[in-house]
C-alpha cells in the first residue's frame, strides 16, 4: 500500500503561494533551479509533517512519539518537468503571521526522493497504510523518513542525512524505533561539547 499522504492547513497553502509568488516577482529566488520560474508554473507535491526532536527529550525511557515536537510541513516543489526542483520547509510565521518558507534544493531534494521511493517498494505488499512524515535530529544533522503505523510500535524510520555518523545509523534501511533512538544516542553521546547547537 502506498504511503498516505497527510494535506497541511489552507494556510500554510495559501502562504506559500504567496512566498513563491513574492519572491518571483522580487527576483529573490536564490536557487538556480528557480530562477526564472513564473509562480503559475511552480507545483507542490508529497506534503508532510515535520518532526523535530531534541536531545534534552531523549531520556533512555523516551518513546519517539512522545521525544517528537511538530516542527512544520515540507513540500517538494516542481517546475515545467516532472521531478521536483527543491523543497520548500515552513519556517517561523513573518510579522503578520504569515508561514514563512526557506527552499532547499540538490542532495537534500535528491536523497528525500530517493528514501521515498526505497520506502514505498519495500512497502508495497503490506495491507495497512503508513503516514509519511519526516524527524530531525538537529545535533547531528540528520533527517529520516518517520513511517508512522496506526500502532507505535510498528513505525518504521529511514535515516537519509546526516551530518554525523551516517554509517552507524543504517542508511536508506527501515529502523524500528527503538534501534533508532538507541542509535541516535550513542551517536550524540560521541558528539563533543562543542558541536551542540
Amino acid at each position: 500500500m502506498p504511503l498516505q499522504l497527510t494535506q497541511p492547513p489552507t494556510t500554510i497553502l495559501d502562504d506559500l503561494r504567496r512566498d513563491l509568488k513574492d519572491r518571483a516577482e522580487q527576483r529573490t529566488f536564490l536557487l538556480p533551479a528557480m530562477r526564472g520560474a513564473a509562480p503559475s508554473s511552480l507545483a507542490v507535491s508529497t506534503w508532510h509533517a515535520l518532526y523535530s526532536v531534541d536531545e534534552d527529550e531523549l531520556s533512555a525511557s523516551a518513546s519517539l512519539r512522545k521525544a517528537a515536537a511538530f516542527a512544520g510541513w515540507r513540500g517538494l516543489i516542481h517546475g515545467a518537468g516532472s521531478r521536483p526542483i527543491a523543497m520548500a520547509v515552513q519556517s517561523a510565521p513573518d510579522g503578520e503571521g504569515s508561514a514563512r518558507f526557506t527552499l532547499s534544493e540538490g542532495d537534500e531534494v535528491n536523497d528525500f526522493v530517493s528514501a521515498i521511493a526505497l520506502a514505498e517498494s519495500a512497502l508495497a505488499d503490506e495491507e495497512t497504510g503508513f503516514d509519511l512524515t519526516a524527524v530531525e535530529i538537529r545535533s547531528l544533522y540528520l533527517t529520516a523518513l518517520w513511517i508512522q503505523a496506526a500502532a507505535p510500535p510498528d513505525d518504521r524510520l529511514m535515516v537519509y542525512s546526516a551530518g554525523y555518523g551516517l554509517d552507524e545509523l543504517a542508511p536508506l534501511a527501515f529502523l524500528d524505533p527503538p534501534t533508532f533512538l538507541s542509535s541516535v544516542r550513542r551517536m550524540l553521546a560521541l558528539l563533543p561539547d562543542e558541536d551542540y547547537v
